[in-house]
């Protein structure tokens, strides 16, 4: 393998790491806000009665 398959390997790697890696804080944040939202909804609820 030469130098520049070796650069583009390390590259590739880093750049799906990196996707892999935004896709999980954006499903995170997104499931924080959902649980958020819920709990919301729940003490309305509960309020109400």
């Amino acid at each position: 393998m030469n130098t520049l398959q070796s650069a583009a390997i390390v590259a590739a790697t880093a750049f799906l790491v990196l996707v892999f890696c935004t896709g999980i804080k954006a499903a995170c944040r997104k499931k924080l806000k959902q649980d958020k939202n819920d709990k919301t909804i729940h003490g309305r609820f509960m309020g109400e009665k």
